[in-house]
């Protein structure tokens, strides 16, 4: 996935063939019917990414990001996503403009209709965000964050997103305050009238994210990653999400435990009742993945990949998906087979 990505991936039907995900990213990503030629997908990005029957050319996704990415019906037309960011990129006939993503981030953001226009995402952000209608000002994203994030008539401030955070977000009526993103993260998110509270995103993570009347409490998200994270309902605990992942994870119910997502990844992840094993996230990946019933083994994700991984009852095998993508993706009942790259 890492060095070589996906020999083969299969989403509802589609074909996809890559030699190089991280390096070289996928030769070809179907989902829905739509056909996508890639050569590099971390240095290059995809070459062709259609989904729902749009059609995305773009040469570098980490380096130059996608000259062409469409999302029902819309037109993209970027040159860099990591250094550049994406040139145009349009969600649902909106209109987006942007030279630098990583650098610069988007110039113009139009998603639903709203107008949004920024110099810088990483390293400054977004100079105007607007989704459905709301009206966001910022200057730095990566560095100093979101200076106001309006989402369906929300207010939010923030100083620093990636040093410091959003100091306020605020989604559908929700209240939010944080301090520092990247090095901090939230000291409070609230999504749809959830409270979290967090000192550290990317250092120390969340101290609490609650998404949808769920609880989690996370020291570092980064370094040690969620404390714990809930959604909907669901019970995650974990020490650490970068370098440990997380204890445990729990969507929709589910029970996950891991004891190292980047180093070692999940050592259990259930996803609507799914059960995974795994022992190594990023060096390893996963031991058991487990999507919908579908069933799942892994010995390694980053450096191996999946064993197998499953999605609503498909069966898929590999060996390596870091450094030699996936044997086997199946995703709603497909069917994929590929050597390792």
């Amino acid at each position: 996935m890492f060095e070589s990505g996906f020999d083969s991936l299969s989403l509802s039907g589609m074909e996809e063939n890559s030699d190089k995900m991280f390096e070289s990213g996928f030769d070809s990503l179907s989902l829905s019917g739509m056909e996508e030629n890639s050569d590099k997908m971390f240095e290059s990005g995809f070459d062709s990414l259609s989904l729902s029957g749009m059609e995305e050319n773009s040469d570098k996704m980490f380096e130059s990001g996608f000259d062409s990415l469409s999302l029902s019906g819309m037109e993209e037309n970027s040159d860099k996503m990591f250094e550049s960011g994406f040139d145009s990129l349009s969600l649902s006939g909106m209109e987006e403009n942007s030279d630098k993503m990583f650098e610069s981030g988007f110039d113009s953001l139009s998603l639903s209709g709203m107008e949004e226009n920024s110099d810088k995402m990483f390293e400054s952000g977004f100079d105007s965000l607007s989704l459905s209608g709301m009206e966001e000002n910022s200057d730095k994203m990566f560095e100093s964050g979101f200076d106001s994030l309006s989402l369906s008539g929300m207010e939010e401030n923030s100083d620093k997103m990636f040093e410091s955070g959003f100091d306020s977000l605020s989604l559908s009526g929700m209240e939010e305050n944080s301090d520092k993103m990247f090095e901090s993260g939230f000291d409070s998110l609230s999504l749809s009238g959830m409270e979290e509270n967090s000192d550290k995103m990317f250092e120390s993570g969340f101290d609490s994210l609650s998404l949808s009347g769920m609880e989690e409490n996370s020291d570092k998200m980064f370094e040690s990653g969620f404390d714990s994270l809930s959604l909907s309902g669901m019970e995650e605990n974990s020490d650490k999400m970068f370098e440990s992942g997380f204890d445990s994870l729990s969507l929709s119910g589910m029970e996950e435990n891991s004891d190292k997502m980047f180093e070692s990844g999940f050592d259990s992840l259930i996803l609507s009742g799914m059960e995974e094993n795994s022992d190594k996230m990023f060096e390893s990946g996963f031991d058991s993945l487990s999507l919908s019933g579908m069933e799942e083994n892994s010995d390694k994700m980053f450096e191996s990949g999946f064993d197998s991984l499953s999605l609503s009852g498909m069966e898929e095998n590999s060996d390596k998906m870091f450094e030699s993508g996936f044997d086997s993706l199946s995703l709603s009942g497909m069917e994929e087979n590929s050597l390792t790259s």
